[in-house]
């Protein structure tokens, strides 16, 4: 199907880089991408927003940077009852669709996955009638982290 959408990137300068593998991180992106795409109406607009967040604590409790990633559709939205099933395997595994999800495969179960392994977190927020907003957080770059791509590429 051809239909004309228009893209909004929103990306700050002061986007932090993290260390991560590009082709895994590029896929996970292309998921969130592919789904608001499919997702969207004919003439509408995909909003994608990259920036620095802040005052994230992590599993020891030390505050640090992150790099937050959202991707936000006109797809009208998806059902708080299903939310649940949007990135869950077990759930998806039957191909059900989804009113408002244009991923009807496994790409956004695989998506929270590559985050997860990069120690990060993904989750859509949905409003009915307007859209979902897939968002993900990875920790930043850090000095004490290998230069040397040996915890993946610094992307």
């Amino acid at each position: 199907r051809h239909f004309k959408l228009d893209f909004d990137l929103d990306i700050t300068a002061d986007a932090p880089a993290v260390n991560a593998d590009r082709a895994s991180l590029a896929q996970a992106i292309s998921f969130l991408m592919s789904n608001a795409c499919h997702c969207s109406p004919p003439d509408s607009k995909v909003v994608v927003r990259l920036r620095k967040a802040s005052d994230y604590q992590d599993d020891t409790n030390r505050t640090l940077d992150y790099l937050l990633l959202s991707v936000s559709d006109t797809g009208g939205g998806i059902i708080p009852e299903d939310i649940a099933r949007v990135f869950d395997y077990a759930r998806r595994a039957d191909n059900s669709p989804i009113k408002g999800l244009g991923d009807t495969g496994m790409g956004l179960f695989v998506a929270k996955m590559i985050v997860e392994v990069h120690r990060g977190r993904a989750w859509v927020d949905s409003e009915l009638g307007v859209g979902s907003t897939f968002t993900i957080l990875l920790p930043a770059h850090t000095n004490n982290e290998n230069q040397d791509g040996e915890n993946g590429d610094q992307t």
